[in-house]
């Protein structure tokens, strides 16, 4: 009789239940940035398909603003377009407005936030289209972290 040789010998490599669990890396499971401002006013720019948009703190001041705005700008149109809609839109706070505004078209409302009622405003050469916003809604939302 011959001598049968015996399997190879192999080399194992360590059980992934075996690992030490300090070697595991943190970063890997970490949840994404949150988009910035400047990220979010930019997807709604697109949905909007508008050449303009910005959105507004409670008080007027703009916190970002994307494409191109006529004179006198976005900060000066936020500040008017924000107590015209406390004015007119009393009753009905998140209802949308639409106006004519140098040869542009202005759409605006409001999405109420923790923070307070947010305003989101649009220009371009026809109003935003109603089937735009909740989408542009549910962006804001995002970048509030709702």
């Amino acid at each position: 009789f011959e001598e049968v040789p015996g399997p190879e010998p192999y080399e194992t490599s360590p059980s992934p239940f075996e690992a030490e669990l300090d070697e595991t890396n943190e970063d890997e499971y970490a949840a994404p940035a949150p988009p910035s401002w400047d990220d979010i006013v930019e997807t709604c720019l697109g949905l909007a398909q508008a050449s303009g948009a910005m959105l507004v703190d409670p008080s007027g001041q703009v916190f970002a603003a994307r494409g191109e705005w006529p004179e006198p700008g976005p900060d000066a149109i936020a500040a008017k377009l924000v107590s015209t809609m406390e004015r007119t839109l009393r009753d009905a706070p998140t209802r949308s407005i639409s106006a004519p505004l140098m040869g542009k078209h202005l759409t605006a409302w409001r999405v109420p936030l923790a923070e307070g009622l947010v305003t989101a405003a649009f220009i371009g050469d026809a109003p935003v289209r109603s089937e735009a916003r909740p989408a542009i809604d549910t962006e804001i939302h995002r970048g509030a972290g709702a």
